[in-house]
Formats: structure tokens, C-alpha cells, sequence
């Protein structure tokens, strides 16, 4: 009842953003402010509750590497399907950028505080910031220079900007320092921001929903879709067999690669000019999909 319940919340807030479309007079600005508030505030929130309780185990580690190999065995498959199909530069670019980084903060966190335990979000915070947000910084970032004829990739700039993220500060800082002495005072205040990413980062996708698409992505972004939301979680499970890794750890690893493509790999290609009609599309039609998917998905998880 309480996972019923939670998603209900999470389908409203949804619903609620997509039905504020017209009716709020910038929504792109308001969507910003909610992500910013979301990324300075409510995540590092949520990792200063979990992380400092997390055990960490050597089969950890597999959450660092997991969102790597999706990124690389994406790339290398969407690299053959695209010379086969003659995709134009522009659409394999957001295609292997929207194909190998998930929404596993925005969507996922908000889910798996739905469906999983509190451990099992410390797992998932890793993944999402060892190993989507890196991979935002650096992979994103090297591909959109190279097809948008940007030659000039500073380094420096790379590292700094991961060094100053707020959620990335806030988790090196939760696994070094030892913490809970400290945020044990703070559990209110924690868990009120907390409780705000649910209504938040789901308003803030409502307002940043498009269903439009054109004839001639419909194929590549099929394919996008298929390799992020089906082919990944299942070369996730794979290794994780192999590995031995413990139920719980691999539950949150399969559904962090499951979930859509990232929102802000989106607003990148569509800053970078790079088929920004796919990436829209994209981002619009695998989030509609991951909101039925992706709570099946922690279901049959559970069950299992």
C-alpha cells in the first residue's frame, strides 16, 4: 500500500507540471529554479541522511562500475546500428549520449524511495553520482564538443566542475567524515528536504514534457530507448550474476539502468543545437514510458 501510494504521488506531481504548461508564464524558468533548489539543497539532504548509515562492501564497487559499462557496450552497439542505418552525425550524437545516461536522480531517487529501503538508496546515490553524473561531465561533455566542431576540451574545466558540484561535495564528504553525529540533531530539517524531491523533480519533469517527434527519428529513437531501458538493465543483471553481487545491490544497479535518459543530457544537446527534436523526443517518450515501467519493474524486483 505505502509503494501504491507513493506512486500515486509521483504519477500527480507528474501530471500536475505537464497540466502547468500553459498556465505558468515561464516554465522553463520555474523548471531551472526547481532543479537548482533540487541539486543544492534536497539531494545533498538525502545523502547526508543515508550515506553516513551505508555499509560499505567491497561488492560496492559494482555500483561505480555498472553505469560505465552501460555507457561503454551503448556506444558500441549504437555505433554499429548507426553505421548500418546511416543516422545522421547530429542523431548518433544524442543517441549515444540519451542511450547510456539514465535520469537515476531526478526519476530514480523519487522511485526508489518509493519502492526500496533506505540502504538501497545509498547504493543508488553511488551510482547516480560515481557513475551517471561523472559520466555526464566527461563523456557528454567530450561528444558534444566533438560534434558540435568544438575541437577545445578543457580538462580543468571538467574537474572542476565535478569538484564543485553540491551533491558530488556532500557524498565525499558523507563517506570520509564520520557524520551522524552531526546530522543526527538535524533529522527534521533532513528529512523535510528529503521529502520535497518527490513533488519537486516530478513537477519539474511534468513542466519539461514533450510528446512531438517527426517520421524520421522514430527508428533511432526506438533504438535509443530499447538499448537505455531494456538491453541495459539486462547486461547489468548479467554481470552482476557473474560477479556474485548480493540481491540488493543488483536490484538497485538493474533499475538505475533502466530508467529514461537523462533530462540535462537533453538541455545540452539542445544548447549544443545537436537534433534537438530527438533529444526532446526522446527525453518526452521515455519518461512516459519509465512512469509504467519502472514501478513494474521494482515490483517484479521485490518479488523476486
Amino acid at each position: 500500500m505505502p509503494s501504491l501510494l507513493n506512486l500515486a504521488l509521483i504519477l500527480t506531481f507528474f501530471v500536475l507540471g505537464y497540466a502547468s504548461r500553459k498556465s505558468v508564464p515561464r516554465p522553463a524558468a520555474l523548471s531551472l529554479r526547481l532543479n537548482r533548489y533540487v541539486i543544492n539543497l534536497a539531494f545533498p539532504a538525502v545523502i547526508l541522511q543515508v550515506v553516513p548509515h551505508l555499509a560499505l562492501q567491497p561488492e560496492t564497487a559494482f555500483m561505480v562500475l555498472a553505469p560505465w559499462l552501460v555507457v561503454i557496450c551503448n556506444a558500441l552497439l549504437l555505433l554499429w546500428i548507426s553505421r548500418r542505418l546511416g543516422w545522421e552525425p547530429a542523431v548518433l550524437c544524442g543517441a549515444l549520449i540519451m542511450g547510456a545516461l539514465g535520469n537515476t536522480g531526478f526519476l530514480g531517487f523519487p522511485l526508489i524511495q518509493s519502492f526500496f529501503t533506505s540502504e538501497q538508496l545509498g547504493a543508488a546515490i553511488i551510482y547516480d553520482q560515481f557513475g551517471t553524473f561523472i559520466g555526464l561531465c566527461t563523456y557528454a561533455t567530450i561528444l558534444v564538443a566533438l560534434f558540435s566542431g568544438r575541437d577545445k576540451i578543457a580538462p580543468g574545466q571538467i574537474v572542476k566542475r565535478i569538484l564543485l558540484f553540491p551533491p558530488f561535495v556532500t557524498l565525499l564528504v558523507a563517506l570520509l567524515l564520520p557524520l551522524q553525529a552531526v546530522t543526527q540533531p538535524l533529522h527534521w530539517p533532513l528529512q523535510l528536504l528529503g521529502w520535497s524531491i518527490v513533488p519537486c523533480t516530478m513537477f519539474s519533469i511534468g513542466l519539461q514534457f514533450s510528446f512531438r517527434t517527426e517520421p524520421e527519428l522514430l527508428r533511432p529513437l526506438a533504438f535509443t530507448l530499447a538499448m537505455k531501458m531494456v538491453l541495459a538493465p539486462l547486461l547489468v543483471l548479467s554481470a552482476g550474476l557473474l560477479l556474485g553481487i548480493p540481491e540488493w545491490l543488483l536490484d538497485i544497479a538493474v533499475f538505475e539502468a533502466a530508467t529514461p535518459p537523462m533530462v540535462t543530457s537533453a538541455v545540452i544537446l539542445i544548447a549544443a543545437g545537436l537534433s534537438p527534436r530527438f533529444a526532446s523526443a526522446t527525453l518526452g517518450f521515455g519518461t512516459l514510458i519509465a512512469l509504467a515501467y519502472l514501478p513494474l519493474l521494482a515490483l517484479f524486483l521485490n518479488s523476486t
